[in-house]
């Protein structure tokens, strides 16, 4: 019945089924009811850009604790999605913006090859050659252990990282 009347409430609008909750709910065995507040939506990419803009990295980072916490196995930072954001934060040449929501990918994702060499690649545009480097060989150490990568991509993303070390060498 407790169905029903959520069911009749959500669907029908039926206000008179949210009253009947809590005595529908008495009668089912060892049924109890209780409202739970809700956390709120986590933020979008883009709010999450603007709020590391605005508040810093260490904010971001609670924010991801917090669901890690209160929600755990809810994804709330999208390896993919951050990572594409972050290129295009490159490309309009909003370094900075891209280092915070990298950075993010990589507290998130922390065995992630990708996400180092994505980092690297936005220290690289800021002009943070030695931050660069240093992502680019966190970046190679995790390669052979990213379950993420078949062997081929292992290859390539290691010759690619072996040669951007080289060029910030120069």
């Amino acid at each position: 019945l407790v169905v029903l009347d959520f069911l009749n409430s959500q669907l029908k609008h039926d206000r008179k089924a949210l009253n009947r909750f809590p005595a529908d709910a008495a009668l089912a065995d060892n049924g109890t009811l209780r409202q739970q507040t809700a956390l709120p939506a986590p933020p979008s990419p883009h709010e999450f850009a603007t709020f590391i803009g605005h508040t810093g990295f260490d904010a971001a980072k609670a924010i991801v604790d917090r669901y890690r916490h209160d929600a755990p196995g809810v994804t709330i930072v999208d390896e993919e999605l951050f990572n594409a954001l972050g290129y295009d934060l490159i490309a309009e040449g909003r370094s900075q913006e891209a280092i915070g929501i990298l950075r993010l990918v990589t507290y998130v994702y922390p065995r992630s090859s990708n996400a180092e060499d994505s980092l690297g690649d936005a220290y690289r545009s800021a002009g943070r050659n030695e931050e660069a480097r240093a992502a680019y060989r966190r970046s190679l150490a995790l390669i052979n252990s990213d379950a993420t990568l078949g062997e081929t991509q292992k290859a390539s993303l290691s010759r690619n990282e072996e040669s951007k070390i080289a060029q910030l060498d120069h």
